[in-house]
Formats: C-alpha cells, sequence, structure tokens
C-alpha cells in the first residue's frame, strides 16, 4: 500500500533532512508501508532512507534507467554501469527499509511494445539481466532483484505475472471504471491527475490567469493534453465547474473517486492482487499532476482519500445481484470482531432503511461480510430511463428510479476505532444531488460540519494557511463530523458538489 516517489524539488540542494522527515511521516500517516523510487528520478539523500527506516516504510528501489535503450553493448558503458551500481549498493545495503532492487523503469516492457525489438542482449538488457543481478548477488544477497518495472509473464505487463503498470485509464483515456477489469498481480504504477491545492495556484497565476483555459493553467500541466483530460474525465464524472476553483476541488475529487475505486477492487482481491502503489505522492514544482501531496506538501484530496482507503481495515459496499454486498479488508495478523451499521438515504436527507450485525474478520484478508436485500435497507422500486453506453452509441434503458435517489453508509466498529465508506449508484452527475446547506461552527482550531443531506466532495478552504486532519468529505445527513486545525483557521469556506457545479 503505497505510491511512487519522484524527486521531490527540481533544485535538489534545496531540500532538507526536515524536508524528507515531513514527506515520511506523511506517508505513514496515510497507512502508506511502501515507496517506489522511480527510475527517472535520482538515488534519494541518505535523510530519504533513513526517515523510511525510522517510520517503517518499505523501499523498492529501481535503478537509474528509464523508458529509453542504453548503449550497453560498449565496454566502457558496461564499465561505468557496474561502477555506478556497486557504488549504489554499497550505500544503501544497510538501511532496513531497503527491500527490493529493480533493474530498471519501463525499459523492457518499451522493448516488447514500444521499439519492437523483443528480447534483445544489449540496448540496456544486458545491464539489467547480467550485470545489476551479479552486483546484487555479490554485494547485497539477502534482498532479490527484479529485472524491470513492470516485468513479468509472457508479456513485460500483463496481468498474470510479476507487476504492472495500469495506465488505461488516464493515459489511454478510459473511465476509470476499467480498473475493475485490471487484474495485475502488482500494481506497482497507475494515477490520476487532478490540480493541486488554490492556496498553490493562487501563488503562481495572476489574477487575470484563473480560468480553467488560461496558457498558465495549461501551462502549469505537464502531461500532453493534460488539461484537456481533467475536464474530460471531470464531465464524464461530475459535471461541469463553475468556474476556476470549482475546477480545482472538482479535480481533486474525481481524482480520489477514481483511485479509491481501483484500491478498493485490488485490495478485496488479496491476495490475488498484493500491491497497490499509486503514481505518485509528491511533486517537484507547484502543478497540476497525479500527486496526492502538491509541491509545498499541502494536502490534496487524494491525500486524506487514502487515509481511509489505506486504513488496516476497509469496509467495502458494493451493488452485487440486486443486493448490496459488504466486504471488509482486515490487514492485521489476527482475527478481529466487530460491528456494522448499514444506513440508506433517500439523497433528499430521509432515511429509508437500517440494518445493523455482528462481523468477524478473518485474519489478514477480505472477508465477504454481508449480502443485504434492497428490502432490508427501505429501498423500493420506480422507473427511471436514462442512457446507457452501448458499443457506438447511447440507448435509453429503465433503471430503479428509487435506488438512483439513495446513498448507503456504512460504519464499521471494531474495538474503539470506527471505519466508513460509502455508496451511491450512479454517476455524480447524474444523481439528483440536493443542496446541503452544510452548518459550520468555528470554535478555536476545531471546524464542525454537519448537513440535513447526504453532501458529496466537501472541501474546507481555510483563510489561514493550516493544515486539516481530514478535508475532501462525505457527510452523512445529521452527523457532525469534526476537524481539527493545525493553528486557528482564520474565516471558512465550504464548498460541495452542488455549489461548484454547472
Amino acid at each position: 500500500k503505497g505510491a511512487n516517489w519522484i524527486p521531490a524539488d527540481n533544485l535538489l540542494p534545496r531540500l532538507t533532512k526536515q524536508d524528507y522527515d515531513d514527506y515520511i511521516r506523511l506517508a505513514q500517516e496515510a497507512h502508506m508501508n511502501m515507496l517506489r523510487i522511480w527510475g527517472g528520478g535520482i538515488y534519494e539523500d541518505p535523510a530519504f532512507f533513513e526517515a523510511c527506516d525510522a517510520r517503517g516504510i518499505m523501499v523498492w528501489h529501481d535503478f537509474m534507467y528509464a523508458c529509453a535503450q542504453y548503449p550497453d553493448e560498449f565496454d566502457w558503458f558496461q564499465k561505468l554501469a557496474r561502477i555506478e551500481a556497486e557504488a549504489v549498493v554499497k550505500a544503501l545495503r544497510n538501511h532496513p527499509s531497503l527491500v527490493l532492487w529493480c533493474g530498471n523503469n519501463e525499459n523492457n516492457w518499451g522493448f516488447d511494445e514500444w521499439w519492437h525489438n523483443g528480447v534483445p542482449k544489449y540496448l540496456g538488457n544486458y545491464v539489467y539481466r547480467e550485470i545489476l543481478p551479479q552486483v546484487c548477488a555479490e554485494l547485497d544477497p539477502s534482498r532479490p532483484y527484479w529485472v524491470s518495472s513492470p516485468y513479468g509473464g509472457e508479456h513485460p505487463n500483463g496481468m498474470d505475472e510479476g507487476d504492472r503498470h495500469s495506465w488505461t485509464v488516464w493515459s489511454n483515456w478510459r473511465d476509470y471504471s476499467g480498473y475493475l477489469s485490471d487484474t495485475g498481480r502488482f500494481i506497482s504504477e497507475f494515477g490520476f491527475q487532478a490540480m493541486p491545492n488554490w492556496k498553490t495556484v493562487l501563488s503562481y497565476t495572476a489574477p487575470e490567469d484563473r480560468s480553467i483555459l488560461n496558457p498558465v493553467i495549461i501551462g502549469h500541466n505537464k502531461m500532453t493534453e493534460g488539461t484537456e483530460r481533467l475536464i474530460r474525465f471531470l464531465v464524464g464524472r461530475v459535471g461541469l465547474p463553475k468556474d476556476l476553483q470549482s475546477f480545482v476541488y472538482l479535480t481533486q475529487f474525481n481524482q480520489a473517486e477514481a483511485i479509491k475505486l481501483g484500491v478498493e477492487f485490488w485490495r478485496g482481491r488479496k491476495f490475488m492482487t498484493s500491491g497497490a502503489l499509486y503514481w505518485q505522492i509528491n511533486d517537484c514544482w507547484p502543478v497540476a499532476s497525479w500527486a496526492c501531496l502538491d509541491y509545498y506538501k499541502r494536502k490534496k484530496g487524494l491525500y486524506y482519500a487514502t487515509k481511509r482507503f489505506f486504513a488496516p481495515i476497509l469496509p467495502v459496499l458494493r451493488y452485487q445481484e440486486g443486493g448490496i454486498s459488504l466486504q471488509v479488508i482486515n490487514d492485521h495478523l489476527e482475527e478481529l470482531s466487530g460491528e456494522a451499521k448499514v444506513t440508506a438515504y433517500a439523497l433528499d436527507g430521509r432515511k429509508r432503511g437500517e440494518a445493523r450485525f455482528p462481523v468477524t474478520l478473518a485474519a489478514n484478508t477480505a472477508t465477504n461480510a454481508k449480502r443485504l436485500s434492497l428490502a432490508d435497507l427501505g429501498i423500493g422500486y420506480s422507473p427511471r430511463v436514462l442512457p446507457v453506453d452501448g458499443q457506438s452509441t447511447t440507448n435509453p434503458r429503465e433503471h430503479n428510479g428509487e435506488l438512483l435517489d439513495t446513498v448507503v453508509f456504512v460504519e464499521l466498529t471494531v474495538g474503539d476505532k470506527t471505519y466508513t465508506n460509502t455508496l451511491v449508484f450512479e454517476r455524480y452527475r447524474t444523481l439528483a444531488l440536493q443542496p446541503a446547506n452544510i452548518q459550520v461552527a468555528v470554535q478555536g482550531k476545531q471546524i464542525t460540519l454537519c448537513s440535513t443531506v447526504p453532501a458529496f466532495g466537501v472541501f474546507i478552504e481555510p483563510e489561514a494557511d493550516v493544515d486539516l486532519s481530514d478535508n475532501c468529505l462525505t457527510l452523512e445527513p445529521g452527523v457532525p463530523v469534526t476537524i481539527t486545525c493545525s493553528d486557528a483557521p482564520g474565516a471558512v469556506q465550504v464548498f460541495d458538489l452542488t455549489t461548484m457545479t454547472l
């Protein structure tokens, strides 16, 4: 459970030991247990590994070869590659956080799919298959060496063996429901972009720049058609934003929802899928990107969602075969018992029904805890016709309108801790969401929110640049949520999907 790590600044000497400590603390607090040092970056400062050692974060370490072919048919290159590898392994092998050496990033996938040269002897492959495994076996024999990422099986990026980089979603423009058909064994890269924190956007724009398609906004996204992708996926799932600030929050909400869907699916396959490292945890400049922390370490919606979907206990609601199933992933090494409460609300806040039941969670596995019928939760049937995507057109189809006007909350209590999740039954742009009219109370360093209706994509924007204990929230009707700030927040604005979409 974790993310990919890139260089944390475009001017590396600006980074301090405290910066590394802060980043690794934030990873730990988000329940990450692994970071992958990407082969297109750098061999990191000792402070990175010291922080990972101290906080129990495993490190997957690529050697620094990425997305390219290399001239290893020459003796001089082979010699340099060996000297570099020996120096790196000797420098890092005493760090207990280091758990895997990996030869490169995507180059063996590239041989197969990009450059179409199969399994060459050279072009870098001599380094990955001969030099690096020899060096690791000689100097660090206790750790595994992995040829490349992705790698394994007949196809280097296949789903049947090894690790996989899942980029059909986002890079190939596919909706994030595509994660549900990806049965890779270890997903070592997948990602979805969002804008940085609103205060960060203000730091690199003048007032006249603050529109979605302004050249300054587009220039602060270094992926080809990056802004266009943000718009495409936002319109596909949530709707049209009212302004740039809404665009910032809505893309963060959409990013969090996308990565959440993938992680919940892959964690639910435990151990058929044994890892999910999303791209990426950090940024090297103020930019719209895949990161969960922007350049100033400000937390995006994905960071807050990560704390929930990487938690050691994760309840997941799914709509299957006309009923609602509760699956619970338990990462603890012992069997646990708890109590679940599943509550259904109409989108106008009326309570439809509730079910309470005990759950027993098998150790270190995913448990199918309960299946409820719609009737168990007071959900009836009313016909509603909506368009559905087909092979080449959209077709009208009858849906259960009452189900579409329902949201289901689960609250799972195990010992003194409570874990929550929600389920809606259509894309947010289709739901008849009701104005939330969220009540906000500020007392000292605490902000309390309460809504009379289900409220989604709730973002708190404090006047002061303070750290928040939570954000990017879903509010259950009548259930107050209290957020703790690192200091007095000043004036507080609150936004939700209904206030940010046209």
